[in-house]
């Protein structure tokens, strides 16, 4: 724990660099958490500690945040997972290529109120990078052939940046309107059994709605 004022003071002060401690009395003064130990592990806890500090005390705040420099992978039983996916583009390549476990990735997602509305990512458009990420994730000459040459092979005719970016319709209703759950506004529930209450899809058609649209269905023997 860490209090800042005109000074930055607590047990965790001394241990801090002079460029960690001009960055942190930028922020307002308040109280600072500081947790160590391996992400995959604190994470959970500070997420809690995060969700009952951050409690809203009135409907009418509307607090936006982006949320950037995310890890490229994860290590899962000692193995690099894309944290995001295999098609995000690393923010350094040469760093990527040195030490891809510790890359930074070009992806990023907005939250309002301590809710994430949607995520985005800038894409790979370089197919030697591309393979080289397939690579690292582990996957074979052969699969990756297998799998995603197609992809490689397009990537290899000439592609722009590009990035991409979606927000979630329904997450940003139901915050606008305090809902705790987007089933109180996703226009369309679907049921546990992904049966849609409204239209009571999936159904089967009658055959007077496949003929009108000149449908056949051939059922296999």
């Amino acid at each position: 724990m860490g209090k800042v004022e005109n000074e930055v003071s607590g047990p965790l002060a001394k241990f801090l660099k002079d460029d960690e401690l001009s960055k942190i009395k930028s922020y307002k003064a308040g109280t600072l958490l500081f947790q160590t130990g391996l992400l995959e592990q604190i994470a959970p806890y500070m997420d809690i500690i995060r969700r009952t500090v951050g409690t809203k005390k009135t409907d009418n705040i509307y607090n936006f945040l982006w949320v950037e420099d995310f890890p490229f992978f994860e290590v899962e039983e000692g193995v690099l997972q894309p944290s995001h996916h295999p098609f995000t583009s690393p923010m350094n390549t040469d760093e990527f290529k040195k030490e891809p476990e510790n890359a930074i990735a070009l992806h990023y997602d907005l939250v309002l109120n301590g809710v994430e509305l949607g995520s985005g990512s800038q894409r790979i458009n370089d197919p030697e990078i591309q393979t080289l990420v397939l690579q690292k994730w582990g996957l074979s000459e052969e699969d990756i052939q297998n799998r995603f040459g197609w992809f490689i092979e397009a990537l290899s005719y000439g592609t722009p940046q590009h990035a991409g970016f979606a927000i979630g319709i329904d997450r940003l209703v139901a915050e606008v309107l305090n809902q705790n759950s987007i089933r109180d506004v996703i226009p369309f529930p679907k049921t546990q059994s992904g049966q849609d209450p409204l239209t009571d899809a999936p159904s089967e058609i009658d055959t007077d709605t496949l003929l009108e649209y000149n449908i056949e269905l051939i059922e296999d023997e």
